[in-house]
């Protein structure tokens, strides 16, 4: 099973969730919290279940066609 929120510009939501769906992972609600923003962003929640690593790469896919980036940040120096 898997649950969670995304956070997304306007312009992404219909790509990731159509990625999502097809991979099998239910958009449960989309919504706004700030009102006049711009850029305009939603909050996407989702869920799934079945198969975790089939659910993994559904939500990859939704990602993936996002701006977001997918490498790993530097780590902070250590004091």
């Amino acid at each position: 099973m898997v649950m969670g929120d995304l956070v997304l510009t306007e312009d992404e939501v219909g790509p990731v969730m159509l990625a999502l769906q097809q991979g099998g992972i239910e958009v449960t609600a989309l919504h706004n919290h700030v009102l006049h923003e711009w850029p305009r962003v939603m909050y996407m929640h989702i869920a799934g279940r079945g198969n975790a690593a089939k659910l993994a790469l559904a939500i990859h896919a939704g990602l993936a066609v996002t701006a977001t980036s997918d490498e790993t940040p530097a780590a902070a120096p250590q004091n």
